[in-house]
């Protein structure tokens, strides 16, 4: 996006810079420095999301052994794992509120795994297990040799 594009535009926008560049640094800086009238910035260094492999360990390790302690150790009325996900979100992920103007917590949601990055799912999936670990549940560490073991080995051509 160039700076006439964005001087132009009265919507908000969103876009991901690579400050190590120089001229993307430059230009990036240039377009804010032109910037007329009330703007609202926020600058965050970009984080990886969640891991497919965080929520594939996530779901099948973690969730299913909170749903089971939750089901068959506290009674809970229970069907399946993502109720018992449902449950740790609203314990462990719980996230302010806040009124932009005053800067107030005037509440709180319920976040998502979704929002998080690598290193927040570890320490929700940190929590959920110090939960159970507490509770007397071991849960095991991840493996990270799990695909070298699950990958079916295929039979060479004319062995017997």
């Amino acid at each position: 996006m160039k700076r006439g594009d964005v001087m132009a535009r009265r919507e908000p926008f969103y876009t991901i810079c690579d400050f190590s560049i120089r001229s993307v640094r430059d230009e990036s800086l240039a377009i804010i420095g032109n910037m007329e009238g009330w703007v609202e910035i926020t600058v965050t260094p970009k984080r990886d999301r969640r891991s497919l492999q965080q929520l594939r360990f996530y779901f099948a390790v973690i969730a299913e052994y909170l749903f089971r302690y939750l089901r068959d150790d506290c009674g809970w009325e229970l069907q399946h794992k993502g109720q018992a996900h449902d449950w740790a979100k609203s314990e462990f992920l719980k996230m302010p509120i806040i009124n932009k103007t005053t800067g107030e917590v005037v509440g709180e949601r319920i976040g998502s795994t979704g929002e998080l990055d690598v290193v927040g799912m570890a320490d929700f999936m940190d929590r959920v297990r110090k939960f159970l670990d507490e509770n007397g549940v071991y849960t095991p560490e991840p493996d990270k040799n799990w695909r070298e073991r699950e990958t079916p080995r295929r039979a060479k051509v004319g062995a017997s």
